[in-house]
């Protein structure tokens, strides 16, 4: 896993914080096999989505080249509490953002899965029994459901990827 506090999308491609190398480089020397990557919380709140989406489109263009076997899985951005999205509107456009990441996927043709409806509440909601206390971030209830869901989706590729073998 390469993981790191306030990583976003240009970060992971700039930040030098794992041994020397950057998120971006720190994962095309594994060369895995499957990556998952969630980014754009971190920067709402002072980058736009069309930045955040053309930095995505570099880190998905680097990773295609220099691992070209890797299969790329974009991940949606988690819901906010009501409050936090009241107090700071640039996490109002998590949807529109979701949306953006999506057609980014189909554009490049990688997978793009969306796991927020298990994290919304009915109004469209970080749901209360996940919150970490800040409104963003999850509880351990809320990665241990994230965690379930991955594996789940990462056999469910396994999966199709024999079918197409």
């Amino acid at each position: 896993m390469v993981s790191y506090i306030g990583i976003g999308t240009l970060t992971f491609q700039t930040k030098s914080v794992f041994n020397g190398l950057t998120g971006l480089e720190k994962v095309i020397s594994y060369k895995p096999s499957r990556v998952y990557i969630m980014l754009g919380m971190n920067e709402m709140t002072w980058r736009s989505t069309d930045d955040m989406i053309d930095s995505y489109s570099e880190l998905i263009e680097e990773i295609q080249s220099e691992s070209p076997y890797t299969q790329i899985v974009l991940l949606s951005v988690s819901p906010v509490t009501s409050s936090v999205a009241s107090k700071h509107s640039s996490y109002k456009k998590i949807s529109s953002y979701n949306k953006k990441v999506k057609s980014l996927a189909k554009e490049y043709d990688v997978e793009y899965y969306d796991f927020t409806s298990e994290f919304k509440n009915s109004s469209g909601y970080l749901k209360s029994e996940y919150n970490g206390g800040d409104g963003i971030h999850w509880n351990a209830k809320g990665y241990t459901k994230y965690a379930s869901i991955i594996t789940s989706l990462d056999k469910e590729l396994d999966k199709n990827k024999e079918i197409v073998e």
